[in-house]
């Protein structure tokens, strides 16, 4: 019901079908801007069967994000080959060397290898952090909790022969303090 009420994808690699085995949801989409292209994949957390009763995740079941992570950015660099993958999680930061099943971003930004930035959600903390994956550099951000922040990354690179280099991101939090909310918004879901 509320994947019909967004006119924007509602991204979920790792819900899988349960009748087919195949993702419940669209698994990533492409953004063009500016003549780049975006990868974003999307996964839930797969702890979700631990705090939500069966009647809200009925017909699927959850894999981890790191094995469906590793999965869908081979597909994705193979079949759309975009110029950058941001991965787009409910999961919290964890550790950098534990592949934590709730709190797996820190371990991803660090080992998944074809991520450029990770957004994390799911532990209501503030992180602007880079990890070295290899020869490159990963971004990870998370905003905290209760749209308190904006997490915000500036992405500058040059495209040479149709590939992206010299890729700079910096991550940035912004304070919402003081900002008003949407009275339309409010208006909807004031019942």
């Amino acid at each position: 019901r509320v994947d019909a009420q967004f006119d924007m994808p509602y991204l979920a690699a790792n819900a899988i079908r349960d009748d087919t085995d195949t993702p419940y949801f669209e698994p990533y989409t492409i953004l063009k801007k500016q003549g780049v292209k975006i990868a974003v994949i999307g996964l839930t957390n797969p702890n979700v069967p631990s705090w939500l009763s069966p009647t809200l995740w009925s017909g699927m079941h959850f894999q981890d994000i790191v094995s469906s992570l590793e999965h869908w950015v081979a597909y994705v660099k193979e079949k759309e080959n975009p110029h950058i993958i941001i991965a787009a999680m409910h999961s919290g930061l964890g550790d950098e060397d534990k592949n934590d099943l709730e709190n797996p971003s820190r371990y991803v930004a660090k080992h998944v290898k074809g991520i450029d930035l990770v957004l994390a959600s799911h532990d209501h903390r503030v992180a602007v952090e880079k990890y070295m994956n290899g020869d490159k550099e990963v971004l990870l951000l998370e905003g905290g909790s209760r749209a308190s922040n904006l997490s915000k990354a500036d992405i500058s690179f040059d495209i040479k022969d149709g590939a992206i280099n010299n890729l700079v991101m910096e991550g940035h939090t912004i304070k919402i303090a003081g900002v008003a909310p949407d009275k339309e918004y409010m208006d909807y879901f004031r019942d």
